[in-house]
């Protein structure tokens, strides 16, 4: 069974694969399963899976993402199953970028978002895949625009801070203000603790 890049193949079609590679290199018909990973590059292996079922291969495909085509796609699904959608291609074909062939997850998650077109498949690098969903999934968080626009002066006078200048009788509240106090004067950019167990 060969493990290439994250995914897993099964028997049948670890067999196949190894039959295209010593094909197109007889040097690696005399490799084991295991050390596909490791001896064949990952631009052979990809052009041999996408020989096998007919498809293209295309080792550079993230430059040609539209972002607006994975508006109606969860990012994880598409990480996880190795698939994004790349462009369309004329009135009512969808380009789709997979590095597993044999999965029918990226048509059965596509078709019923994107019903009106054809899915056509084209083999990439798992990598590619993960730069192409990168470079739309952003988590930039708000504009400086929307930053700007917060009103501050809306916040309520009832909400009173916990003022780590004065000393507590509680000691928990005690320490917590210390630690507190500090991380502030040491501009500490952020507290970790640990529990350790008293045996």
């Amino acid at each position: 069974m060969i493990e290439f890049d994250g995914i897993s193949f099964n028997e049948l079609i670890s067999r196949r694969i190894m039959g295209e590679l010593g094909g197109h290199d007889p040097s690696y018909s005399e490799l084991a399963q295991d050390q596909v990973p490791n001896r064949v590059t990952r631009y052979s292996f990809m052009a041999a899976i996408a020989k096998i079922n007919g498809l293209p291969f295309f080792p550079k495909v993230a430059e040609f993402c539209d972002g607006t085509l994975h508006a109606t796609c969860d990012s994880t699904v598409m990480t996880r199953g190795f698939f994004a959608p790349l462009c369309l291609s004329g009135p009512d074909k969808l380009i789709v970028a997979i590095a597993n062939p044999w999965s029918p997850l990226p048509e059965e998650y596509l078709a019923p978002r994107f019903p009106n077109f054809e899915i056509v498949k084209v083999v990439t690098l798992a990598s590619e895949i993960a730069r192409a969903i990168e470079s739309v999934a952003t988590n930039n968080g708000p504009s400086k625009s929307e930053l700007e626009a917060i009103d501050v002066e809306d916040i309520d006078d009832g909400i009173h801070d916990f003022d780590v200048t004065t000393d507590y009788a509680e000691p928990m509240a005690q320490l917590v203000a210390t630690i507190m106090s500090d991380s502030v004067r040491t501009r500490a950019s952020d507290v970790h603790f640990k529990v350790e167990k008293e045996t």
